[in-house]
Order: structure tokens, then sequence, then C-alpha cells
């Protein structure tokens, strides 16, 4: 979310590759400060304190606002209730043009493009080694693979 300056909301990662590009770019775009993977944010004035998991512990990171927090992946999801849907049914939606936003084609232009998406070739089955000569086949399969 850019915080301070009105409320927009950032998860965690996209439903296509889940590279979590959307809070990272827009950060550098508006020029914000960044902090990724937010447990809980406290905001006291002008300073934003976000906890995020790390290996063995937590982390307190403080960050002055405005900012572009990031949600955690750890966080439930929050299913609609059926009254939450028929609701949104009636709300108005506002649809705004690149005019409405001040900005031109140039400016929403893509910077990367992707060139093709394959799928990862099928691993083969793996090899069993028993009896006396187990060592010695082990470590030629490792000297194969060039781990030693």
């Amino acid at each position: 979310m850019v915080v301070g300056s009105g409320d927009l909301l950032v998860g965690a990662a996209g439903v296509d590759d889940d590279q979590g590009w959307v809070g990272i770019a827009m950060s550098e775009l508006l020029g914000l400060p960044l902090v990724n993977g937010a447990r809980s944010t406290t905001i006291a004035g002008t300073t934003a304190r976000v906890q995020r998991d790390i290996e063995g512990g937590k982390e307190m990171v403080e960050v002055t606002l405005p900012a572009i927090i990031t949600s955690s992946q750890a966080t439930e999801p929050r299913y609609p209730t059926l009254k939450g849907i028929m609701g949104a049914k009636s709300k108005p939606l506002e649809e705004l043009t690149l005019a409405d936003l001040e900005l031109s084609a140039a400016d929403v232009a893509p910077t990367q493009r992707v060139g093709a998406i394959e799928p990862a070739p099928q691993k083969g089955s793996g090899e069993v080694v028993q009896g006396d000569a187990a060592a010695g086949r082990v470590a030629d399969l490792l000297a194969e693979a060039k781990v030693i």
C-alpha cells in the first residue's frame, strides 16, 4: 500500500508468475521507499513500523512515509460473503482514461515482453545403486553431474 498519501493495496504476487513485481515497479516509478513482505504495520506520524518474518525470527523495519509496503504471502485469504458479492454488483465502477491520470501511451508502454513460456523438461527416473560397487557408482554419478 502507498501509506501516507492515500491508500493503495499491493499484494505479494500476481496470479500469472508469482514474481511480486507490482510493488517493486510502483516503488521505482513513484520514487518511494519500499518494504516487502509486511506481516503487520503500525503508523505513527510520518513513520511506519513494519514487522516481517525472516529466517529464524522477526524483523522490525521503520520507513518514512509516504512509502510502499507489500503484504506477506503468509496472510490468510479472505473470502467474500454472499452479502458482499451482491453488494458489489450495485457499487459504481469508475473507469479512468490515461488522460484522467495525466499519462500518455508512452508512459504505460511495456518495458519487458515474454518471449516464450515452455514447460520444464520431464525428469527421468532415478537410479538405485546397491551392493559392493555402490560407492564407486555414486562417485561416478557425482562426477558426471560435475558435483565433484
